[in-house]
């Protein structure tokens, strides 16, 4: 019999860098976050912006997720914030948090 401990995801270090936690967008323009993960079997991942779940499921039609990507279009000033990606499985919960900052149009 093989016997497999399950584990606690893991972010991908190699697809999160300090600069990629840290997003600058324009007002009408649309942005990403890209929450790289690994672990054993498919970790769920859930999206939040401040404490309010963004899904998935979308509740929003300017926002897309797709595995572990966050996609907002049409930004807005008040898209600005703190975004959680949080992951999890039957072993553990990891987060990471990035920071979005929408600015206006002609800077």
């Amino acid at each position: 019999m093989l016997n497999i401990e399950l584990q606690a995801p893991e972010f991908k270090s190699s697809a999160i860098t300090a600069a990629s936690k840290h997003v600058n967008a324009k007002i009408g323009s649309k942005f990403k976050i890209i929450c790289g993960v690994k672990g054993q079997r498919k970790p769920t991942v859930r999206f939040y912006n401040g404490t309010m779940l963004l899904g998935p499921p979308a509740t929003d039609s300017r926002v897309e997720i797709s595995s572990a990507m966050l996609r907002i279009i049409d930004a807005k000033k008040e898209d600005s914030g703190s975004y959680r990606c949080e992951v999890s499985n039957a072993a553990g919960i990891q987060s990471l948090t990035f920071n979005v900052s929408i600015v206006p149009k002609g800077i």
